[in-house]
């Protein structure tokens, strides 16, 4: 049996469904103001920024989920300078509020340096608030991590035990951003509060929290494992699996031969025991991003001796592979043009490909002539530079942007800025968060299916419109047993706005769930019916219209009914052919001539039902 649902009848409904902000032309590169509500209407007052966290992941790996420090107000309840952290999801247009307990009560103090999971569903944060897990009274920041599929929100900054830990004093209650690892399991974070974990130092430490486990260790380690002094105010990024991390320390017995004096990044790989520093030469590093797979750090050095050729006097960025040992610097315009200006906070996509930045620099693209810092993509393949922290028409920015975060895959940058022409929100002179979507719109985020049909027949097959969805990753289709049982996994490609839905061979109830480009798109609990039909009348007036009411079927679908003579009945075989209407029933004229018969309804070929019915 097939149900064909046509390209053309595209629902309405499904048309109306693009959210606000959505509906931008797919052509090129654009930019988009994050920083709104879930209306798409840009805060009236207060500020909203990226936390000036470049070396942690504020965009999920695909760019769907961006999770920022907001003053707003951009969600309900947030007053003007609450100080909250929010994410907005671009594929849905809401936004919603991170930092809250898992009743959903606000924070009641300041909340910062947001860092999220790839898939955008775990976030971290710091607050000082007392009200988003019980037993809160240590009186200073923590660490908490909210899980946005569940509503649960934890504290992470404790002991193994899950014990909190006090301040023994001012200045000794420092907590540092956190950062998460892919699948959100283990969180990173400098903090100076001493008795987190055995071994620490009486200084600022840095610490990996694993939330399957609830154990917290020191990870600030030297070369011969005994815990060194951090920056309690620098990020610890956590490798994919949590087995690296790197951390940020003006130590110099991390290892051996550190002498220059000033602080550096150094690589500790948990399970191999070592510790080992990211070359900085003689004026060290300051900021510092980690690919997942630890084999990339890219950072910010003033050292003129990193690489041949350093010449212009400033600081500039450098991306480190720990694999070769090599060093190569990013802050460079497509000619491999020195950068004529200061360039700042660093952050790589997962690969290691590209590099995005935060320069003063008027030469590394044609046209710069605002004269304030501006976002910069360096492409570490091809040497491409492309400045990002521009308006949606490609226009250069008339004030400063700062702060980028990178997705995953490198197609997504997030700035700050105080643009007020950057898109066509309505926003205030307060500074407020933008996206730069390099490829125009990409798969998952405005993709949209009709509805999924809510009664389908075993092993038969469905069209479905489709919207936004073009050439790229087929369609993933789970069937999932509402019962229990083996999962029903297939892909479907699309082509000309439809794809086929094929339904499975067993009959029961499953939710169907519809997945482009790693994120779900459509889902609907659905009957999986035998064709059948309910009973047929045993007399009907010869030459009128027979109602068969069928169940398992679709509209659309084709029914064969068959009136065969039997008894003293000598007349002629007589078959009729209807299709399914909505409301599953199928209509046909019985046969003109009065007597017995024996009626069968088949659909495909397959006998649906057998009745006995005379003819008056």
């Amino acid at each position: 049996m097939a149900a064909l649902v046509g390209a053309a009848a595209l629902s309405a409904t499904l048309l109306a469904a693009v959210p606000v902000g959505a509906a931008y032309a797919a052509s090129g590169p654009t930019t988009v103001q994050v920083s709104v509500s879930t209306g798409g209407f840009g805060p009236d007052n207060g500020g909203n920024g990226g936390s000036r966290g470049t070396e942690r992941r504020l965009l999920s790996d695909d760019g769907r989920y961006a999770v920022y420090e907001s003053s707003g107000p951009v969600v309900p309840g947030q007053g003007p300078l609450d100080w909250q952290i929010v994410r907005r999801d671009r594929q849905l247009g809401t936004t919603e509020l991170i930092s809250r307990s898992t009743a959903g009560v606000k924070a009641n103090g300041r909340s910062s340096n947001p860092s999220m999971s790839a898939d955008g569903q775990t976030i971290a944060f710091v607050s000082d608030a007392s009200n988003l897990v019980a037993g809160d009274t240590n009186g200073h920041n923590d660490v908490f991590v909210h899980d946005a599929r569940t509503g649960v929100t934890s504290r992470v900054s404790v002991t193994s035990a899950g014990a909190q830990v006090t301040a023994l004093g001012s200045g000794t209650n420092v907590m540092g951003p956190p950062s998460l690892s892919a699948d959100g399991r283990y969180v990173g974070f400098a903090t100076s509060v001493a008795g987190l974990a055995p071994g620490d130092s009486n200084m600022a430490n840095a610490y990996l929290h694993d939330r399957a486990s609830g154990t917290t260790e020191v990870v600030s380690l030297s070369h011969l494992g005994v815990a060194v002094d951090v920056s309690s105010m620098s990020t610890v990024s956590v490798s994919a699996d949590g087995d690296v991390v790197s951390f940020y320390s003006g130590n110099a017995s991390v290892v051996p031969g550190d002498t220059n004096g000033d602080p550096d990044v150094f690589v500790r790989n948990r399970s191999a025991g070592t510790t080992v520093m990211v070359p900085a030469g003689q004026e060290g590093v300051v900021r510092h991003a980690m690919t997942p797979d630890g084999r990339f750090v890219v950072f910010e050095s003033a050292t003129n001796n990193l690489v041949p050729g350093d010449t212009n006097g400033q600081q500039d960025i450098f991306v480190h592979d720990t694999q070769t040992s090599t060093v190569e610097r990013v802050s460079l315009g497509s000619g491999r043009t020195e950068a004529n200006g200061f360039s700042s906070m660093p952050a790589i996509s997962n690969d290691g490909r590209y590099a995005t930045f935060t320069s003063e620099a008027t030469n590394l693209v044609p046209g710069d002539t605002n004269g304030e810092a501006d976002v910069f993509l360096h492409d570490r393949v091809t040497g491409q530079t492309t400045r990002v922290s521009v308006a949606a028409n490609g226009t250069q920015n008339s004030t400063s942007s700062r702060s980028p975060a990178i997705s995953g895959d490198g197609q997504h940058v997030m700035f700050e800025s105080h643009g007020r022409d950057l898109t066509s929100v309505n926003t205030k002179t307060w500074g407020q968060v933008f996206v730069r979507d390099l490829t125009g719109r990409w798969p998952a985020l405005h993709a949209r299916i009709d509805a999924l049909p809510p009664r389908v027949a075993p092993n038969s097959t469905y069209r479905i419109a489709t919207l936004d969805i073009r050439t790229g990753p087929a369609l993933e289709i789970t069937w999932t047993p509402a019962g229990g049982g083996a999962v029903v996994r297939q892909s479907a490609v699309v082509s000309g706005n439809a794809f086929v839905l094929r339904s499975p061979k067993k009959r029961g109830k499953y939710v169907v769930r519809v997945s482009y480009a790693g994120h779900e798109i459509g889902s609907r609990a659905t009957n999986v019916l035998q064709p059948a039909i309910k009973p047929l009348p045993k007399a009907l007036k010869r030459g009128k219209t027979l109602t068969v009411k069928t169940t398992g079927l679709n509209r659309g679908d084709k029914v064969k009914v068959t009136f065969k003579p039997v008894g003293s009945n000598r007349g002629k075989t007589i078959n009729r052919r209807s299709t399914v209407n909505k409301k599953g029933v199928a209509k046909v004229k019985a046969a003109p001539r009065a007597g017995q018969y024996r009626v069968t309804v088949r659909a495909d070929g397959k006998i649906l039902g057998k009745a006995a019915m005379r003819l008056r």
